[in-house]
This record gives C-alpha cells, structure tokens and sequence, in this order.
C-alpha cells in the first residue's frame, strides 16, 4: 500500500509493530521507497496513546492488520481515527463478508464463517463510527507479482464476490489490491463511499474447448 501510494506522490507514514515486519512482508520494502516514508512509528496498534501519535494530522488512514490482531485492534483503530478528525478510512477485509453471485452470504458457501464474522464485525463498527468517509475493500487470497507491478486485469464493485477470481482462476496480486484501495482512498468521489468493496476480472476468459 505504502509503495503504491508513493508512486503517485502522497506524503506515506507508516505504523508497524516491529521494524523487522517491513522486511518479512510478502512484498518487502525497496530500499529506495523506504527513503521515502516520511514517518515510522512502531507501536501496538491497539495502543491509543501509540496511535494518537501516529494519527496527528492524517488525511486518511488504511489499516492492513493481520486478522490474528485483528478483533483487539481494528476496534481502537476506528475509535482513534474518529477522534484524530481524518477524513477518510479504508479497511481491509476478506471474500467471505461479500455476497455471493447468487445474492446468497459467501462466508458458509466458502467454509469460512468465521472470518466472514469478524470481517463483518468490522464492517458494522465502520458502519456506527463518526468518520465521514470509509470503505471496506474485501480482496481474495493474494500472490506476488512477476514484475513488482498491477496486472490491470481487475476491476472493482460493491459487494459481490466474482468467483473466477476467489478459486484463484486468476491471480489477484499484492500490487492490484493496492493499486486499487490506494485509488479508493484518495478518490472521494470513487463511488465507494461506505460500502464493501469485491475484484472481478475485466475480461472474462474464454472457455477452453475440447475437440
């Protein structure tokens, strides 16, 4: 996200638990794009006081939290938000709090109720707060890029799950997820204001044949 963001010339602070987390990431820092965070602030993202501090000034706030910190911390994060005056909120979420093509919950069909329960748990915290402006963005199992970059092949809309891209029959990357919650983020007028947000593929592959 951070890098996505710095490439089209926001000012990116960051806030992380450990420093060792920006190299174990999945997609770990450029030692050039790490020159560029303006701010790293290390601190329990649960932490008020922590997050007061890295929240002064802020026009917007993405939160990236692992679901394992997730039901202590997203709660404290939403609360500091509101109370630091930004704006604009986005956060993250999975496939299994969206719908279904068929207008049927995904998280049973899915085998995932679980997470489709805190997912959507946050969901109704962003839905009660006092931010103006937030979204949910609800990609499904990520991979890594060929070459650092978005692939272009995803689109994003309310709601509904596409499931050419949940049974990985098209690889969501890292860079297309934040390509997109970067553009929602800066774009009040993305159409996306407080709702969840589900990928689908652009193109629609075509069906193999058999002779």
């Amino acid at each position: 996200m951070a890098r996505a963001a710095i490439d089209i010339g926001h000012n990116v602070s960051i806030m992380i638990r450990s420093e060792a987390k920006l190299h174990a990431h999945p997609v770990p820092f450029e030692k050039k794009v790490f020159k560029r965070i303006r701010n790293v602030f290390v601190g329990d993202a649960a932490d008020a006081a922590a997050l007061a501090t890295a929240l002064a000034g802020m026009e917007c706030v993405i939160e990236c939290l692992a679901n394992d910190i997730r039901p202590t911390a997203v709660a404290a994060i939403i609360k500091a938000v509101g109370d630091a005056g930004c704006p604009r909120l986005v956060c993250l979420g999975g496939t299994p709090a969206l719908l279904l093509p068929s207008g049927y919950p995904a998280g049973p069909s899915m085998g995932m109720q679980r997470l489709a329960d805190l997912h959507l748990h946050v969901f109704g915290l962003l839905r009660a707060s006092s931010i103006p402006h937030w979204t949910q963005v609800c990609p499904s199992r990520m991979v890594l890029s060929e070459d650092g970059k978005p692939t272009g092949k995803f689109g994003i809309r309310p709601f509904v799950v596409d499931l050419e891209v949940y049974a990985a029959k098209a690889e969501l990357t890292y860079e297309d997820t934040a390509t997109a919650v970067v553009n929602i983020a800066t774009v009040e007028s993305s159409g996306f204001d407080k709702l969840q947000v589900a990928f689908f593929l652009k193109v629609v592959p075509p069906l193999k044949t058999i002779n």
